[in-house]
């Protein structure tokens, strides 16, 4: 566990200080020294999230028991499997917030959604989400609905494989998978709109996603403006 000059026991310093951080400029260095963020490193550029700010979109977010559970599936295998857990809420003015606040992003051989929609489910009956009955909605890259040759009279595909696994907390209109996934470049430009504030959609990400916070600060655009996608062979 990291310490920070939140870690100090004299609170009239952590004021004085947690202002003067406040006006560092440059993002990279207030996430190492404002949030402890030593894993952080410099943009290089063609970030394909430039607008995401680490110092802004992340916090720390609590889960709520009375507002539903929204989780989204990826179904690469490669760093990682990644299922993301949100909840939404309603601000004043119109706002929304959309607070992320756990990933589960297990490596091979546990990248599966199997595996990942099991740790989930361990924590709906015994860990972080114990007790939780206010609805659980799923989406998530609808290529995850394509039939595959492992697919059984009842699990036709990763989607049905989560339902299988996580049914018991979801309802009849849980299944908010689109029936398209949207070009790269118009998701971008939403998520720029929802970082810099233009629409009524405020982001938060619990500090503790490292993976997926990573992921918004370093990942690169295309030349086509979509994802920079690059292959390695892992032996």
């Amino acid at each position: 566990q990291l310490t920070t000059y939140l870690s100090n026991p004299d609170p009239e310093f952590r004021e004085a200080y947690g202002k003067k951080l406040d006006g560092i400029k440059d993002e990279h260095t207030k996430s190492r020294l404002k949030y402890g963020d030593w894993m952080s490193t410099p943009r290089t550029g063609m970030e394909f999230m430039p607008d995401f700010n680490s110092a802004q979109h992340t916090g720390q977010v609590a889960y709520d028991p009375s507002l539903a559970l929204h989780f989204t599936l990826d179904f690469n295998s490669a760093p990682y499997m990644t299922l993301l857990v949100a909840q939404i809420r309603q601000k004043d003015m119109g706002r929304w917030a959309v607070e992320f606040l756990k990933e589960y992003t297990p490596s091979h051989p546990l990248a599966t959604t199997k595996a990942v929609c099991e740790m989930f489910a361990r924590d709906l009956r015994d860990g972080c989400f114990k007790g939780h009955s206010a609805g659980l909605f799923m989406y998530g890259d609808k290529s995850g609905k394509s039939k595959t040759s492992m697919a059984t009279e009842t699990i036709r595909h990763d989607f049905d494989q989560a339902e299988a696994i996580l049914g018991r907390w979801m309802q009849n209109n849980s299944d908010r998978v689109l029936r398209s996934n949207p070009p790269h470049v118009k998701a971008r430009e939403f998520m720029a709109h929802c970082f810099t504030g233009r629409i009524g959609i405020d982001i938060t990400f619990d500090r503790d996603m490292h993976n997926t916070i990573a992921d918004h600060v370093h990942l690169k655009q295309g030349a086509d403006g979509g994802i920079l996608k690059e292959y390695a062979t892992d032996p």
